[in-house]
C-alpha cells in the first residue's frame, strides 16, 4: 500500500525544492562568470558607500558601470570589495558571460559566493527529494515487521 502526502507536505516539498533550484540558479550565474567568463575594462558611473555592521565600522560600496562588447552597449551594477574606492570615471574590472555580454559582475565581487549558493541549493534539493521518497515509499515493511515479532512471541511461549 503506497502512502499518501497530504496538500500541506506537498506544499512543503515544492517549496524547499524552488529554493533549492533558486539557489542553483544564482550561485550558477556566479560560477559561470568566475569560470567562463571573459575580462573587461568597464567605466564608473556612480558609487554609492554606505556603512554598516556594528557600530558602522563596516563600508560597502556599489557601483554602476558600462562597457562594451563587440561595439554594444551594456550597463551594470555590483558590489565593490576592492580595497581602493572607484569615483565615476574610474576603470572597473569586470567579467561578462561571453554567450550573453549583458550579464556581467565587478570581478572581485565573484569569490566564493557562488560556490557556496549552489552547494546549498544541491544540498536543499537532495534533502527534499530523500524525504520525499521516505515519505511515499510503500509500506509492505510493516507486515514483515509484524510476522517476524509473532514468531519471536511463538519462541518465547515454547520456552
Amino acid at each position: 500500500m503506497e502512502r499518501k502526502i497530504g496538500p500541506v507536505s506537498a506544499l512543503g516539498y515544492v517549496a524547499v525544492l524552488v529554493a533549492g533550484l533558486t539557489l542553483l540558479v544564482v550561485g550558477g550565474e556566479d560560477l559561470l562568470l568566475l569560470v567562463i567568463g571573459n575580462d573587461i575594462p568597464a567605466k564608473v558611473t556612480s558609487a554609492e558607500s554606505h556603512r554598516s555592521g556594528r557600530r558602522g565600522r563596516s563600508m560597502s560600496t556599489n557601483i554602476q558601470y558600462t562597457y562594451s562588447v563587440d561595439g554594444a552597449q551594456h550597463k551594470g551594477k555590483g558590489a565593490w570589495h576592492g580595497s581602493i574606492q572607484p569615483a565615476p570615471g574610474d576603470k572597473a574590472a569586470v567579467r561578462y558571460l561571453p554567450f550573453s555580454p549583458a550579464v556581467s559582475a565587478p570581478k572581485d565581487a565573484l569569490v566564493g559566493p557562488g560556490l557556496l549558493l549552489v552547494a546549498l541549493g544541491v544540498g536543499l534539493i537532495a534533502v527534499d527529494v530523500a524525504f520525499y521518497k521516505k515519505r511515499t515509499r510503500r509500506d509492505d515493511k510493516p507486515e514483515v515487521e509484524a510476522k517476524v515479532a509473532g514468531k519471536k512471541r511463538a519462541k518465547r511461549s515454547a520456552a
